[in-house]
């Protein structure tokens, strides 16, 4: 009969470093966990943090993980441009001189300007930049090319297979 070696593991203390440094890295809660070998839950738990009451009735507090977000690429309008064109938008300048003063092209800020005006016709540059970085969580598995997509594909195909 064979003994098997047990490896080492390393502590919890290492493991939400590891996973803090992850996250900083631009991974998600479940790559990140799939990473350390820790379950998504435990990862959601160190990242917002917890109380609990334990088993002898005394209250715990755990501190959320506080990971750095990652730098939002040049190539996207950060929240300050997009405080600046509501500025100059509200001051009465035109599209083509916020794209100008902004430094982008004039497409670019009609598009920004579109997307996020409110029915009374006022740009909303805090909640754009909170739809922006909505839309960039979720692009990262939304392409034609995704496990996601490939697994809708499989799942349409199967729906019309037993159609017929």
């Amino acid at each position: 009969m064979a003994v098997r070696k047990v490896r080492p593991q390393p502590g919890p203390g290492a493991e939400r470093e590891q996973y803090r440094r992850l996250m900083a890295q631009g991974l998600n809660n479940r790559q990140a966990c799939l990473q350390i070998g820790v379950q998504p839950t435990t990862g959601m738990r160190w990242r917002k943090g917890r109380n609990m009451v334990d088993h002898t009735g005394k209250a715990r507090h755990y501190p959320a993980i506080n990971a750095e977000t990652p730098a939002i690429s040049p190539r996207y309008l950060s929240e300050e441009e997009r405080i600046l064109i509501g500025d100059l938008l509200a001051a009465g300048r035109t599209q083509r001189s916020v794209a100008a003063q902004v430094g982008r092209s004039p497409s670019t800020i009609s598009r920004e300007i579109r997307r996020n005006t409110s029915g009374a016709g006022n740009y909303r540059p805090f909640g754009a930049h909170r739809k922006a970085l909505a839309r960039a969580g979720l692009r990262q598995d939304s392409g034609r090319n995704s496990p996601r997509s490939a697994a809708k594909d499989l799942l349409s195909i199967e729906v019309l297979r037993r159609r017929k």
